[in-house]
């Protein structure tokens, strides 16, 4: 199957190459929904390939950024010197309940299949824009990264591409928002809390220590808390409990219990003090021990930031923030911004789609700001 797909795709890139001057986004975007990229899959990389043909075919120089064997994103460059842009959006795709949504089609005035609004369509969009400055003398640099992983955390996409030291003074990360420009997202921090009490015979439960209890406590003190961190732009801190396990057997007092809990938190709070703060808590109730299952620090970019003000201007709208996390959170140190074509709500859907126009007017809108 795999095999038709990139007999397709390349069939299609030499009718790019037989006199088209300039990539047609819908087509573009068509093209990499038909690959099916999933993270952590067989073809997750398999835009990647697309995109490096492009990159050779329009002689736009390029570097392969290798995350792991088996995890790589794609960097180009137009230009050269201050100031710069980059232009950063992920391929990867979630998994699909069906290898149909990996067929797109056009209904309407909406392009529909796997990975149309998150996010083969704002990196169509960024692609497109990107490739239109690479005729034109520029005072300055456009960087534009294609990266994997982004579906599960970014560790081997965009964080390599930042450990690498490949960033510019004004960063766009693609990412279907409808056009709200995200300047403030939420950080994460997700934990294990593992209880140890003591086994003993149901019908004697004062002979134990019920592991189940201690975490059943400790659920009730993290509801008793309260969070006075107001942020202008973002909700309070909010707590989720994922998943409890414990006990062996109805009739026996529990001895191991495991909670986990994912918490989002704001730009100010630190990371280090809230695990300490849990550790406390934990520990209040007996041999409770608290573990960081994974974390990504929260993004905030300042209103008066010029990228921001040239977003605000381009699209009409009040920047504003969300509940949760890009790969934005990777360059928190520097203006970076979360703006894309695609409803939000419709990523990882069954149905999602792309309007059209919206394709068409994010490649005016990127290049426009890039401009400015």
């Amino acid at each position: 199957m795999y095999t038709l797909f990139r007999c397709y795709i390349f069939s299609n890139m030499r009718e790019v190459d037989g006199g088209r001057d300039a990539i047609d986004v819908v087509n573009l975007c068509s093209e990499l929904v038909l690959l099916p990229s999933v993270t952590d899959g067989e073809h997750e990389l398999s835009p990647l390939i697309y995109l490096e043909k492009l990159f050779q075919k329009y002689r736009v120089s390029y570097e392969v950024i290798t995350g792991s064997e088996k995890k790589k994103s794609i960097v180009a460059t137009i230009g050269s010197g201050e100031p710069s842009v980059m232009l950063n959006s992920h391929f990867d795709v979630v998994p699909v309940p069906s290898p149909s949504l990996f067929h797109p089609r056009i209904e309407g005035s909406r392009l529909y299949g796997r990975g149309s609004a998150d996010a083969k369509g704002p990196l169509s969009a960024m692609f497109t824009s990107f490739l239109s400055f690479r005729d034109e003398e520029i005072k300055g640099k456009i960087v534009l990264c294609a990266v994997c992983d982004e579906e599960n955390a970014g560790t081997f996409g965009t964080k390599v591409v930042a450990e690498r030291g490949i960033r510019a003074t004004y960063n766009i990360f693609g990412e279907p928002t409808d056009f709200e420009v995200i300047i403030a997202e939420k950080g994460f921090l997700r934990l294990s809390i593992s209880c140890t009490g003591k086994e003993a015979h149901a019908a004697f439960p004062d002979n134990g220590i019920n592991a189940i209890r201690l975490a059943s406590n400790i659920i009730q003190d993290i509801e008793e808390m309260s969070w006075n961190v107001p942020h202008q732009l973002l909700s309070p801190p909010t707590i989720s409990y994922g998943t409890i396990d414990g006990g062996s057997k109805i009739n026996v007092v529990a001895g191991k219990c495991k909670l986990t809990i994912d918490m989002r938190y704001l730009p100010g709070q630190d990371e280090t003090e809230l695990v300490e703060m849990f550790s406390q808590l934990a520990q209040r109730q007996g041999d409770c021990v608290v573990e960081v299952i994974s974390s990504g620090p929260p993004m905030e970019t300042s209103v008066d930031s010029p990228l921001v003000t040239v977003a605000a201007q381009v699209t009409k709208r009040v920047p504003r923030g969300v509940n949760f996390a890009t790969d934005a959170r990777f360059f928190q140190e520097s203006d970076c911004i979360v703006l894309g074509p695609g409803k939000p709500e419709l990523a990882h859907q069954e149905e999602e789609y792309i309007e059209i126009s919206d394709l068409e007017k994010a490649v005016v809108v990127y290049r426009t700001m890039i401009q400015k």
